[in-house]
């Protein structure tokens, strides 16, 4: 995979503002919130030479941890779904030659197991929400 090229597309990643795509942005807003929580709860804790004191963190990260995966969970399901009701486009990136075009999601799952690149974008505004990973 064009790590590069990844990376540049990692930049336009963004939320629009278009209405099917609400719920989509509250569950984004979640998983970010969590994510944040997961990494400021980790400082400092070492998992080869947990400390005494650390018991209380561990728990409170391993809640949030979880709560992190199901979050995850919830934003994939509804990514999903936008797909299915057409409220999302999937579209294939060809680093290479630089140029994109659309897929449907049979065709986006042989890519995906191929490890191509590929990203989610609102069917509205065309704005790029994420970048697709296999499951």
């Amino acid at each position: 995979m064009d790590q590069e090229y990844l990376e540049e597309l990692r930049k336009k990643n963004d939320e629009c503002q278009c209405f099917p795509l609400t719920l989509l942005r509250c569950k984004s807003e979640d998983f970010s919130h969590l994510e944040r929580e997961c990494a400021s709860l980790s400082k400092g804790l070492d998992p080869e030479k947990p400390e005494h004191g650390d018991l209380l963190r561990w728990q409170e990260y391993r809640e949030r941890a979880e709560q992190l995966q199901k979050a995850f969970r919830a934003y994939n399901e509804e990514i999903r779904g936008l797909i299915e009701d057409g409220d999302l486009n999937i579209i294939y990136h060809n680093p290479k030659a630089r140029t994109t075009r659309q897929v449907s999601s049979e065709e986006a799952k042989g890519l995906l197991e191929r490890d191509e690149i590929l990203t989610v974008n609102c069917s509205y505004c065309n704005q790029q929400i994420d970048i697709l990973r296999p499951d």
